[in-house]
């Protein structure tokens, strides 16, 4: 488990999740082989869709807080999330600032 900041970006995440596998990684190899092991229920497994261009595409419908989670959510290392102007466009956003 790890804590997720309300201003975390992708690429915060991506960190904290790279920090906990080589924590879980040293133990793994310290009880080599006595490690345990689970068969993964196949009925059960999901996939997901390649992502496509539409993905990040924002809804200009959502609030204020739907479109800043969005937009920290497309940022590097994934594609920038984006809002299309009245001639088609793209308008790329990399970052929201909400001054209170």
């Amino acid at each position: 488990k790890f804590t997720i900041d309300s201003r975390d970006i992708a690429q915060d995440l991506i960190n904290k999740v790279n920090r906990l596998l080589v924590e879980m990684f040293s133990e793994l190899l310290e009880n080599f082989p006595e490690v345990p092991r689970e068969k993964q229920d196949e009925s059960l497994a999901t996939y997901k869709e390649l992502r496509r261009e539409k993905d990040d595409e924002i809804d200009l419908d959502w609030s204020l807080d739907e479109i800043d989670r969005f937009i920290r959510a497309h940022t590097s290392p994934y594609p920038l999330a984006f809002v299309k102007n009245i001639t088609g466009d793209k308008i790329y956003i990399k970052e929201v600032i909400i001054e209170k």
